[in-house]
Formats: structure tokens, sequence, C-alpha cells
């Protein structure tokens, strides 16, 4: 697996799809990437003036010990999470089945991302505060195919990065507009890959996974307006005008 910067998103996505030495993330990959833990985990409530909470950096050993993996963090990152309760008003059982997701909402909703190092022995699992990533510049993610992506739409701490093919869209005009309905832009990257149909998207899964969707829906309609759009013939073609106005030529920008 991959990790990557803004700037270069494009040329290493590209180069992964080109057959590099990394291979994509698929679906059948997930159960390895975050394994399922063996037991339930329980939870201790917070309430005022009490020390029994579970914090952010227990709920991490927890989960650590359960799944066999080992648990990497800066200092900061380590100091941040030994004080942050989870934040729950009464004890909590998770069943299993539900913990990985448990653990990355509680990760999403506290700013940090959660990155597999390793799908075999020793598993390591790094946990890094958004802070820190966009401080460095780097927001990381594992590549993972376009239509893969959705499998990802249940981690909202995972990052990644996609390629997108787009049919119909202009990708610069559409990179450009899709920025602003990022809801979290400082996060998320949407490049256009020059001299390719082909959107290079990185963020978090969840988000990832949401902007995806949007983007096929947006192609997809697209490619129906032009369809039902009569063709342009030479008696419907407006003349350029003397002007430059209405009828002015495409090279009277």
């Amino acid at each position: 697996m991959q990790f990557v910067t803004p700037l270069s998103g494009v040329i290493l996505a590209v180069g992964l799809c080109l057959g590099g030495e990394t291979s994509p993330v698929s679906l059948d990959a997930i159960d390895e990437l975050l394994p399922v833990p063996k037991r339930d985990l329980v939870l201790a409530g917070t309430a005022p003036r009490h020390d029994g909470a579970t914090t952010i950096a227990q709920l991490l050993d927890d989960y650590a010990a359960s799944t066999s993996q080992t648990i990497v963090m800066s200092m900061e990152t380590r100091s941040l999470v030994a004080g942050l309760p989870v934040g729950l008003d009464r004890e909590l059982r998770i069943p299993a089945g539900r913990v990985t997701g448990f653990v990355e909402s509680i990760l999403a909703l506290n700013h940090l991302a959660a990155i597999p190092l390793s799908t075999e022995e020793p598993r390591v699992l790094a946990i890094r505060s958004l802070d820190e990533l966009v401080e460095e510049g780097v927001w990381g993610g594992l590549f993972v195919p376009a239509d893969q992506v959705e499998g990802f739409a249940g981690h909202p701490a995972v990052p990644i990065t996609t390629v997108v093919h787009v049919e119909h869209a202009d990708v610069r005009q559409f990179s450009s507009s899709l920025r602003g309905l990022m809801s979290r832009s400082r996060i998320m990257s949407i490049q256009a890959a020059a001299g390719t149909r082909s959107l290079v998207v990185g963020g978090l899964g969840r988000d990832v996974a949401r902007l995806v969707r949007m983007i096929g829906i947006i192609d997809a309609r697209l490619g129906e307006a032009l369809a039902r759009a009569p063709e342009s013939s030479p008696e419907s073609t407006p003349e350029p005008g003397p002007e430059g106005g209405v009828g002015s030529g495409p090279g009277e920008e």
C-alpha cells in the first residue's frame, strides 16, 4: 500500500493504475486491513468528576488486543488520545462485529485517521490526527479502484485515494465545481489528471465514497442532457456578429 500527498496524487495514482509495485486495495482485502475483533468490547460511560470513563487511548488498546494489531502513534497524538474520553453517557457493550465501525466513528468524530500499514504479521495500524497530517502536507491514502470505493463507505476514518473516469464532463471544470461541495475540503483532494478524462479523488473513505457517487450521478445526468439536446446544424448555428455579440465565434472570448 502507498501513501500520497495531494501534489503527487495524480502521478502516483496513474502510476499505480499502470502496474506499479503497489497493488490496489480491493474489497476482498478489507477484512485483512481491519480485522474483526475476537470479542465484544465494554466501555464505561462518562460522568462528572468520574475517572473511570473510557478514553480513546484505552479504546484503541482494547481494539488492538482483540484484533492482534499493534497501534503506532506520534507522541503528540498519543498525548491527545490519552486525555480524550470516548464520551458515552452510560456503559456500552459493542458486539464484536460492530467494534471496528464504532472505533472508526469515534476516531472520525475526534478528527483522527486510521491508516493500516500491514496486512501481515505483525499487523500495524497507525493513528494520526488530521491536524498532524494537514500540517505535514500529507493526508495519505490506500489506493482503491473506483468500482471498489463503495466498500469503504462504512470506513469514516480510513484515508483512501481513487481514480474516477467520467464520460461527459470536462474534468477541469468538474473538479473546480466539486471542490466547493466538499464538506472536508482541508483533508480531501480532487484533481483533474491532465490529458485524460479522469479525476483523482482522495480523503477519508466515507467522504470519498459519497463524492464518487455524486460524480457518477452528475456525469450520467449530463450524458442524458446531451443525448436530448438537438444536434447543431448550419441552419441553427448563429453567424458571427459584427460587434462580437450573441453571434460571436469561439475565438471572441
